[in-house]
């Protein structure tokens, strides 16, 4: 295990070699583009050189960090230890509509695509 001194100390959150900054450049970029369209605007925009495969380590790097800070708040929250400022009674959620294909008899009923 390696510790940068002085990055802990400017508290500096690094992912992997790149920077906070870059990484969250990196999430924007994949929620849009391929990894290797992502890795070529990337390289483009900080003249870093970044591999479509440096870039899914990123992201499979940030995803692993959000997993356990969210398995964490499970346990927390099973244990009795969350506390909040307001409940609520009802709760709405809103799906942005993301559309399938939808296969076999459905198909049929002028209705190719379902919304999830």
């Amino acid at each position: 295990e390696y510790h940068y001194l002085l990055d802990e100390a400017l508290n500096m959150k690094n992912v992997g070699l790149f920077s906070e900054q870059v990484s969250t450049l990196l999430i924007e970029g994949i929620t849009e583009l391929s990894y290797r369209e992502c890795s070529k605007k990337i390289s483009e925009m900080t003249g870093l050189s970044i591999s479509p495969m440096g870039v899914w380590n990123v992201v499979q790097a940030i995803g692993e960090k959000l997993c356990e800070e969210e398995a964490e708040l499970v346990q927390a929250h099973k244990e009795g230890k969350v506390t909040g400022e307001k409940e609520s009674k009802v709760l709405f959620e809103e799906i942005d509509g993301v559309y399938v294909s939808l296969q076999g008899k459905d198909r049929k009923k002028k209705r190719t695509k379902g919304e999830i």
